[in-house]
């Protein structure tokens, strides 16, 4: 009974051991396996091809990532070689309708036809005509009885004085050409009224803007007046020492990051040409500026009879994330870094 409760504990022991061995594996092949990346690029003009190329892979290709741009962006992720997708919503949808409609068909019988969204759609537009086509028109009948009954009620006067009836005063008698007598209101007083009602709101839109011109101004200026604190303040905080010393650090690790993901091959074939001679040879002077920099990957051959921007680019590095990791890591702790960024940010109290 001992010697088997021991040999339980012998195999998960040594299970336990392996997973472990295996978790430590694979952190290790994270950390210390490079990432390594492959850029290309082409532009030609006369034979209107631009394209560009992004692969980057790990693990022996075991995990691989490739933007393809030609005319179009795709981007493809693979993990052992099996393609990783994202889920398309409406693929799913009709899934769902798919196994409703077996479902159906096998309830129903075999005489149930499985409805498709085309079908859908012509029985949704064969039900509009319909509702179209039984929507009554207008009775002309009615149209005249209403016609006779508006007319009949314009006739008619109020005699005994009441508000709808129009007044005497605003009323006056012309003559037509025909020499009858027709009645006309008077809309003098109603002009006078809307133009003193549009005379007002000008006047208080402009009474608005006076008042509200002096919170404007003050609001500018004590902008301004922070602006101007802010500099201050950010002046005497680049002149302290702990400052200068935290901004030192900054620059060399970003100076040690940029080496350490610089490509290891680099090849740029440059055709430039310009019809200007005044243009092509500031471009050649800033070509060897930047020359020297790049290192002898840089080539440029120059046309004077054509404008013209053609280029063939290939790029190919590596990056570690333990690298990465330690980089990130001399710069976030380094001391006083952190008090560094609470001054920056600047609580103002």
């Amino acid at each position: 009974m001992l010697q088997t409760f021991l040999l339980v504990l012998k195999i998960i022991g040594f299970t336990l051991l392996g997973i472990i061995g295996f978790l430590i594996l694979a952190l290790l092949l994270v950390l210390f396996v490079p990432v390594r990346y492959k850029v290309t690029g082409e532009r030609n003009e006369e034979k209107d091809i631009l394209e560009g190329r992004f692969l980057a892979s790990f693990l022996l290709h075991a995990v691989t990532f490739r933007a393809v741009y030609d005319k179009e962006l795709i981007c493809k992720l693979k993990i052992l070689g099996i393609p990783v997708k994202k889920k398309d919503k409406t693929a799913g949808k009709k899934k769902k309708e798919k196994k409703k409609d077996k479902k159906k068909q096998l309830k129903e019988g075999p005489d149930y036809k499985i409805e498709t969204h085309e079908d859908i759609m012509r029985e949704e537009a064969e039900e509009e005509t319909d509702h179209t086509a039984e929507r009554p028109g207008p009775d002309p009948s009615s149209e005249t009885d209403l016609k006779g009954k508006n007319e009949s009620a314009g006739e008619k006067i109020d005699t005994d004085g009441s508000t709808d009836a129009p007044k005497q005063d605003d009323i006056k008698e012309e003559t037509d050409s025909s020499g009858k007598e027709t009645l006309v209101f008077d809309e003098d007083e109603d002009e006078e009224e809307e133009n003193g009602s549009k005379l007002r709101e000008y006047l208080e839109k402009l009474i608005g803007f006076i008042f509200n011109l002096k919170d404007r101004i003050n609001a500018f200026f004590n902008r301004i007046k922070d602006i101007c604190e802010n500099i201050d303040y950010y002046i005497t905080l680049y002149n302290k020492p702990d400052t200068r010393e935290q901004l030192s650090n900054l620059y060399n690790e970003t100076v040690k990051l940029l080496a350490h993901i610089k490509p290891r091959k680099f090849r740029a074939d440059l055709r430039i040409g310009r019809e200007d001679p005044y243009d092509m040879g500031k471009m050649l002077s800033m070509i060897a500026v930047i020359n020297p920099l790049i290192g002898e990957g840089l080539h440029a051959e120059a046309c004077y009879d054509r404008d013209v921007t053609d280029f063939s680019l290939l790029m190919k590095g590596r990056a570690r994330v333990f690298t990465l990791l330690l980089i990130g890591y001399r710069v976030y702790f380094h001391k006083g870094f952190r008090r560094f960024l609470k001054a920056l940010k600047r609580k103002e109290s």
